[in-house]
């Protein structure tokens, strides 16, 4: 009777076992397995879409006045007045809810201990998405070794990180780097000349843009070569192409290039970076945005004044008898010059134009073809018409002058007997 007791105890006790576990494990709201950002954060990514997550960023300090990381990375020295700080961007997290956040930190030694916790409530009106935490590196609180920085979301790990304390004298290997970055369009693969060097670029179709970084380290001889990363961050803070190169110790300097399509990216703002071992060596920020629509040249018409007169003096070859009315006489004429404005915008390639001379009723009764030649200098025109009484008859008359079949200038006159 009392084995049977005991079975039946055995069965319900287990029973229960495997209940709370189910239920445990359905009360889960995050992925188990944690999507590492390329700054080295493990995200604990929600189930249900658009739940918060967080961001983990690591310095040594933050500069009150412009609120700048110095000192990011994830290696930190031990030192008296040292310490390590943690900026938590939280995502995702919209101010004015229906629920207070209450979020934990925490922060692990090398021995897997929690050395400092924190608890925060986040209310639903606090506005800011930006929280921070931070631990003395003093070296009589902590030893050299592995950390990891935690943070919690109602006690359900939402993201990570792991840091490096190094001893005093211990200088890391990224404080040996130095590098400048520069970005540009192209570089020419014969010259190396850079073209449309900047800090923003338009999107345009087939558009590239490149990365040309100078490095310079001094490193031991034990260290034979290295991995670098160079990573293109888009405006989500998320990388979205990078390259994996390789250095050598004896090689002092050396120049990397590498570069990514502006064709078909979102507007905003981005990040080239450079890392090593997750460490940030270099940074360089840049701005993409629409292809500026370049409103066409309008370039300013030719545009024709004439002037009528009688003939030209034979000393100056000025023009004389300038008037609007004119006797018809033997031998008579009446001269029209005409000075073309604006015609230095076109003097690249030829240009045809006709001088037409209409009568009382509006007709053409004589038309002049004048051709300036490409690059020519020529600034005015002429054309004559007789006006002997065999020609013409009293009346009001007029002179066009057209290009390209339009009229650019006209000039009206009478013939009186």
């Amino acid at each position: 009777m009392m084995a049977m007791k005991g079975k039946i105890l055995l069965t319900l006790t287990t029973a229960i076992i495997l209940i709370l576990i189910m239920l445990l494990s359905g009360c889960t709201t995050r992925h188990a397995v944690p999507v590492i950002d390329p700054d080295s954060t493990s995200v604990y990514l929600p189930k249900k879409e658009g739940d918060i997550t967080a961001r983990i960023k690591l310095c040594r300090k933050i500069s009150k006045k412009t609120g700048r990381l110095i000192g990011e990375g994830t290696a930190f020295h031990l030192g008296e007045e040292e310490s390590v700080r943690a900026l938590i961007q939280l995502e995702n997290y919209l101010p004015g809810g229906n629920r207070d956040l209450m979020i934990h930190f925490d922060w692990i030694d090398q021995d897997e201990n929690s050395v400092f916790t924190k608890k925060i409530y986040v209310t639903p009106d606090d506005t800011a998405t930006s929280l921070m935490s931070s631990i003395s590196l003093s070296p009589e609180n902590r030893l050299p070794g592995e950390y990891l920085f935690r943070v919690f979301l109602f006690r359900e790990l939402i993201a990570e990180k792991k840091f490096r304390v190094l001893p005093p004298d211990t200088i890391p290997i990224t404080d040996r780097f130095s590098a400048d970055i520069t970005l540009c369009r192209k570089i020419d693969k014969k010259t190396g000349e850079m073209t449309d060097v900047d800090s923003v670029f338009e999107i345009k179709e087939k558009g590239r843009i490149t990365a040309a970084t100078s490095i310079r380290h001094l490193l031991p001889p034990k260290e034979q070569e290295l991995i670098l990363n160079m990573i293109w961050v888009g405006p989500d803070e998320k990388s979205f192409y990078s390259k994996e190169l390789e250095i050598k110790a004896d090689d002092s300097v050396s120049v990397l290039n590498t570069s990514v399509s502006s064709e078909n990216r979102e507007p905003g703002n981005y990040q080239f970076r450079l890392t090593l071992n997750d460490d940030v060596i270099a940074e360089k920020n840049f701005r993409l945005i629409t292809e500026l629509v370049k409103p066409k040249q309008v370039l300013p018409s030719v545009d024709a004044i004439i002037t009528l007169g009688r003939g030209f003096d034979k000393k100056t070859d000025q023009l004389t008898g300038i008037d609007s009315v004119f006797s018809i006489a033997k031998k008579g004429k009446v001269q029209a010059v005409v000075h073309l404005k604006n015609i230095d915008k076109y003097r690249s390639k030829a240009l045809k134009f006709n001088v037409d001379w209409a009568g009382n009723d509006g007709k053409s009764f004589y038309r002049k073809e004048i051709e300036i030649p490409a690059n020519d200098t020529t600034s005015f025109i002429k054309s004559s018409i007789s006006i002997t009484p065999e020609t013409r008859i009293p009346g009001n008359y007029q002179v066009k002058v057209t290009l390209n079949r339009k009229v650019i200038g006209s000039k009206k006159f009478r013939l009186v007997q």
